[in-house]
This record gives structure tokens, C-alpha cells and sequence, in this order.
């Protein structure tokens, strides 16, 4: 169906972007005037300013074993990858909205590259109704954003920090989620006091003498070594006798999810079980007793899901 749907989401894409344009700024008031690149913005607006981080990475990969007759089309092309350069930009006087995080630019733009949910025509921000009440903030804000997916969350948002500390910026203020308990455990491990942190939520809009804002440290479901030791760094402490013993052999249960469920997970945990393996369901664990277990682990069988991410704790040659 997707050939239908694509044309209707650009035509519908097309029509609520122009709450932005000067035509309807008295009726849509405070909505950005569009959505442009960064070339655009560091050409045209001289509040913001662009600090690169890290040059591109390579990321090699071997294929994955698989009993199917070909290479599934996700890894196809990903045996050689180039990340992206990763930068801060520092913007003047500019704007953040809704629980997303978008940020407006002083001029009213919205920066492609910082779009939190790209892959559209537009941004969906022209899809509400109204932008809430603006709230000024005296000093620097840290723009760490938001997530509900802990793969997403651990991979491309706590990360978003490195950038700042290689710059050795300091915000007054950290605008991070921290509405899960796997959230304020993260922020506790690296380093954000509580008194820092302003949460995003629906009713947010605030205007910020200056915004500090990191790029994404990788793109979607690459991961860069640097991102990987920071998880490591921050997380991974090394397992007792006990953990070492008990987790050698793990089966990883998908957990409290409505989508992707294993129908025969039963059947499945009777035949592993008589190989030694133990069950864990990682949904009420610490991120620390997690990342022990996977790095306890020489086995690890599992179903796909947000609780792979932990792979990134696991002992060079776990299986």
C-alpha cells in the first residue's frame, strides 16, 4: 500500500506546512516558517554557529550466519558503512517545542538535521493545533531530547553528551527525558544533577538565551565505536562469581510487549533449558545488572527487540 500512502502523506505534508508561512502567521502564531538543511542556516543566520566534533567513521561488518537462502535486504549494504560528522551547534535566542524537542531557529526555521523525526516530507510539528505558551530560560541549554525506546535512548540519546564534553561546554541546563526508571538511572550514571534537568513534555516551548545542541551520535542502528565505549564507561562494572556462573547461558524473554511476541516461547525454553540455559526478563532490572548479564553471558539467544542493545556489554566472542 505504500504506494498510495507515500503521495498522500506528501500532499497532507504539503498542506499543514504552510501554518508556517507568513500568510497565516497571524492565525498560526510562533509556528516555524519551514523546514531548511544546515548548509541553508550556517549561509543565512549568523545566531547560529556550527562546532564539529567527530570526523565520519567507518564501521565494518562481517554478514551474519543465517539458514535462509540470501542475506536479508536490512544488512545488505552495511558490511561497509560511513557514519555522518558529528557537530554542536550553538544558537541564539532560538526556541524549543513540544516533548519531541524541535528546535526553531531565531529566524523561525526548523534545522533538517536536528529534525527529532525525520523521514518525512515535513515535520510533523505542523500537525498541532497550536504551539503552547512561551516559558524564557536565563542561560545555556543542553538539548539531550527525549525517548521512550531504550535502544534509541541508550544509542543515540545519552550519547549526544560526548559532543558537549569534547567541547568542554558546560550548560546551566540539561533538557532530557526523565520519565522512566531506566532514564533517571542513566542520567544518575553520567553525571547530570537532578537540579539540571528540564524534562520535555506536550506543553513545552521555551526560549533560551543560548541553545547548546549536539548532533545525533550515529545514525539510526549504526553504532560508532565511540558511542559504545561511552555506554561501557558508564554502565558496565565487572560481574561477580555469582553473575558469571548463573548467566553463562541466557534466554532473553521479550518482555512486557504488545507487538513481535514468541508464540512458542514455552517450547522453545523446554528445549534450551535441558542445555543449561536460564530465562531472564530484563523489564524491572537496573541498565547495571543488565549490562552483568550480557557480559556474564558466552551464549545469548534471544528474540529481536530493544533488550539487544545490551549486546554492546557482552565479552568479545559471546555467541
Amino acid at each position: 500500500m505504500d504506494f498510495i500512502k507515500k503521495p498522500v502523506i506528501f500532499v497532507l505534508d504539503k498542506i499543514v506546512s504552510t501554518k508556517g508561512s507568513v500568510l497565516f502567521n497571524s492565525v498560526f502564531k510562533n509556528f516555524p516558517i519551514g523546514i531548511v538543511s544546515l548548509e541553508f542556516i550556517l549561509k543565512n543566520d549568523k545566531s547560529v554557529k556550527y562546532k564539529k566534533t567527530f570526523s565520519s567513521e567507518w564501521i565494518y561488518r562481517s554478514f551474519p550466519k543465517t539458514i535462509e537462502t540470501s542475506i536479508h535486504p536490512k544488512f545488505d549494504g552495511l558490511e561497509k558503512y560511513s557514519t555522518k560528522e558529528r557537530f554542536v551547534l550553538i544558537l541564539k535566542n532560538a526556541r524549543i517545542a513540544f516533548s519531541e524537542c524541535y528546535i526553531i531557529t531565531k529566524k523561525g526555521f526548523l534545522i533538517d538535521e536536528l529534525n527529532p523525526l525525520m523521514g518525512r516530507f515535513t515535520s510533523k510539528i505542523f500537525y498541532q493545533n497550536k504551539i503552547p505558551a512561551l516559558k524564557k530560560i536565563k542561560g545555556k541549554l543542553g538539548v539531550i531530547s527525549n525517548n521512550d525506546n531504550y535502544f534509541h535512548w541508550m544509542f543515540e540519546t545519552i550519547p549526544r553528551l560526548l559532543s558537549i564534553r569534547k567541547l568542554k561546554l558546560k550548560p546551566d541546563f540539561y533538557l532530557i527525558g526523565s520519565d522512566k526508571k531506566f532514564k533517571r538511572e542513566s542520567i544518575q550514571k553520567i553525571g547530570i544533577k537532578e537540579s539540571q534537568i528540564i524534562s520535555p513534555n506536550k506543553d513545552m516551548h521555551i526560549l533560551a538565551d543560548t541553545l547548546i545542541v549536539p548532533s545525533f551520535p550515529i545514525n539510526s542502528g549504526n553504532p560508532t565505536d565511540s558511542v559504545c565505549r561511552f555506554l561501557r564507561d558508564s554502565f558496565l562494572k565487572s560481574p561477580s562469581k555469582e553473575f558469571l556462573k548463573k548467566y553463562e547461558r541466557i534466554y532473553i524473554l521479550r518482555g512486557d510487549v504488545k507487538k513481535r511476541k514468541v508464540s512458542n516461547e514455552d517450547e522453545i525454553f523446554e528445549y534450551l533449558s535441558k542445555k543449561g540455559f536460564t530465562k531472564v526478563a530484563l523489564d524491572n532490572l537496573s541498565i547495571e545488572d543488565q549490562a552483568k548479564i550480557f557480559n556474564s553471558a558466552k551464549v545469548i539467544v534471544a528474540p529481536h527487540g530493544a533488550a539487544l542493545s545490551n549486546l554492546v556489554f557482552a565479552k568479545k566472542g559471546a555467541k
